[in-house]
């Protein structure tokens, strides 16, 4: 199933992402240096790690406060720091990219303003102004489905008179993003939290894990709570183009604290109260790590017998020969 992402572009970078079919996001390392910036960049490099091509692709401008649409990748994302054009905006510090090619030219653009009206009305929940935990704006976030389809219905609705653009050829020659596969405990163990993230979303783009969190047709990362806080993963399931449940996925590379389990009924809640007009078989809680302590395991089981509500515990083991995760609920 074909997913949804939205890049933020301005006046100096908009020209150079059209003209040469690349859309990039910047580098954390190159604006706050090594020390600061490395676990940023693998948060950065996650935005886009689920890319595939044709994936769509919409643009958000800034100034003019417009959606531009509709473009499909045509590759996977990749690192490259060379100029995007010769001495232009897009160079080493936007190194974060990915290929696509014009899908469907509507020459009249999507107002910000009436998507914020509607959102405030309880629709594209995934569209954020900010974001919540990682430092700055989203440069590329992933979009539900449903908000994906509904921002294309709108485009339709306002150019009734479009122009579908055919011929989307995949260019896969490119360098990998550089994840920093740094590990513990015998390399069973990842030290960056969205590294390990990564490595799940790749899996989730081969549809691999279903028997620990059920036949999933859909996912974003960093899925935006109303708290300001963003989930770790999304999937969703989709029937007839509609969601019938949720699964919300919270990460830890080591270890969570009583804490960090407990606030997952929060985003839990959210959800509920959000997407599914407070129906809560439709969303199933997971927390994902390395091990996990008894007083957690207590909690968890208390909290089955007084809520009826599970929140389901999976531990992982990294195998660095093979960057690849094996999962087991416990």
């Amino acid at each position: 199933m074909e997913k949804y992402f939205l890049f933020t572009v301005n006046d100096n970078s908009w020209p150079e992402h059209k003209s040469t079919g690349v859309a990039a996001i910047n580098d954390p390392v190159a604006t706050a240096g090594q020390s600061y910036g490395l676990p940023k960049r693998q948060s950065a490099m996650c935005e886009m790690a689920g890319i595939q091509p044709n994936d769509i692709i919409l643009f958000y401008f800034q100034g003019k406060k417009e959606i531009h649409g509709l473009y499909k990748a045509t590759s996977e994302a990749f690192f490259d720091e060379d100029d995007l054009v010769s001495g232009g905006f897009i160079n080493s510090r936007f190194p974060i990219r990915v290929r696509f090619s014009p899908y469907i030219e509507f020459k009249r653009n999507l107002v910000m303003d009436e998507i914020w009206e509607m959102k405030d009305r309880g629709e594209f929940c995934s569209i954020q102004q900010q974001r919540g935990d990682a430092v700055g704006r989203h440069a590329c976030l992933g979009l539900l489905k449903t908000d994906g389809d509904a921002l294309v219905r709108m485009f339709y609705e306002k150019n009734p008179i479009y122009r579908i653009i055919t011929g989307h050829p995949i260019n896969n020659y490119h360098e990998p993003l550089p994840f920093e596969y740094r590990t513990s405990s015998g390399g069973t163990r990842l030290h960056y939290e969205s590294v390990l993230q990564s490595v799940l979303i790749k899996d989730f783009v081969k549809c691999k894990h279903k028997n620990i969190f059920g036949d999933y047709d859909y996912f974003i990362p960093y899925f935006p709570t109303g708290a300001q806080k963003e989930i770790d993963l999304f999937l969703v399931k989709h029937q007839n183009n509609e969601p019938i449940w949720y699964t919300l996925i919270e990460i830890k590379p080591d270890k969570f604290d009583l804490g960090e389990i407990k606030a997952l009924s929060n985003y839990e809640n959210w959800i509920i109260r959000s997407l599914t007009r407070n129906n809560p078989r439709m969303v199933h809680t997971y927390a994902l790590a390395y091990s996990f302590d008894h007083d957690i395991k207590t909690y968890v089981s208390e909290r089955v017998k007084y809520t009826d509500r599970r929140i389901h515990l999976v531990e992982y083991l990294f195998d660095d020969d093979k960057k690849a995760v094996d999962l087991k609920e416990i």
